[in-house]
């Protein structure tokens, strides 16, 4: 492919058996060493893994699963709430450096974190205030461990306010100022505050250096789907195939060749069927899009 290719084991979390974070009906069926080993049979490069997973594993440890897959490990990702007031920010600061550390120690070149779930009742500047200076806290550090800091235009409903869309992240990364915090586009993250994809992607493109690739289609009126997430208007979207969805994703990838990306491409999928196979479907339907490097 075009791009060097990562999948992540939170596009396994409907199979997981324990420790999962969306509830199902279903029972899974994969231990999360099963998700690692299944993904053995993908054409892709590296691997990302969640702390949401894996908090009981060491650093050293899950290096170790992963090459023993062939996987070299290129982003650990987690979750931090940095929207403290200063007296208690030291201490969401403090787990975060906890985390780079383990990223490091698994020889992780980055660190994601989804850095706050807003608080009601206390207004939105003053949170955002505080989370930029956790970051700024943070990055320092993990400017000083060789990992970096980044960051995704996110969906998750807490943190959309303020860093739903990609002007939002854009200003994130220019008010915390340092070069080892920057930016993950995810193309369908767009679809959940009525954005233009490539909007959102030119808007992160000068401090963008990931790009997460999935897609989610509109659920209908009386449709019912279990896994799930409503956009600020009040759409419901559910996961899907990369060509299944309301994403144009030859015009998001023809776009990231127009401006040059290089970098590393996670493919995703979202969605409630076998995730291997829904997973090799969209590595696929991407090299087809893509073409001859």
């Amino acid at each position: 492919m075009k791009y060097k290719v990562t999948v992540s084991d939170y596009c396994s979390d409907w199979v997981i058996k324990e420790g999962y974070l969306h509830p199902k009906s279903t029972p899974g069926y994969r231990t999360r060493e099963e998700v690692i080993k299944s993904y053995e049979t993908l054409e892709i490069d590296a691997i990302e893994l969640n702390e949401l997973y894996w908090a009981d594993t060491s650093g050293e440890r899950l290096k170790a699963i992963c090459a023993d897959s062939g996987f070299p490990i290129y982003s650990y990702n987690f979750f931090v709430d940095l929207a403290l007031a200063p007296g208690e920010l030291q201490r969401g600061v403090d787990e975060v450096r906890r985390l780079i550390d383990k990223s490091a120690e698994m020889g992780s070149p980055n660190a994601m974190i989804v850095p706050a779930a807003l608080k009601e009742g206390i207004a939105r500047d003053e949170q955002r205030k505080w989370i930029v200076e956790g970051l700024q806290r943070c990055a320092a550090y993990a400017q000083s461990v060789g990992v970096m800091l980044i960051s995704e235009n996110c969906d998750y409903p807490p943190l959309r306010p303020v860093m739903g869309r990609g002007s939002d992240c854009h200003d994130f990364c220019r008010d915390v100022g340092s070069p080892a915090f920057r930016l993950i586009y995810d193309c369908c993250a767009s679809l959940f505050v009525e954005e233009d994809p490539i909007k959102t992607l030119h808007d992160m493109k000068p401090t963008m250096v990931h790009v997460h690739i999935k897609n989610s289609r509109r659920v209908g009126p009386v449709e019912q789907v279990e896994r799930h997430l409503d956009s600020d208007g009040g759409a419901r979207y559910t996961g899907v195939l990369l060509d299944q969805g309301a994403v144009d994703i030859p015009a998001v990838l023809a776009e990231l060749d127009k401006i040059g990306y290089s970098g590393f491409v996670s493919v995703e999928y979202q969605g409630m069927d076998e995730p291997c196979e829904a997973l090799r479907y969209n590595l696929e339907y991407a090299e087809k899009v893509l073409g001859d490097p």
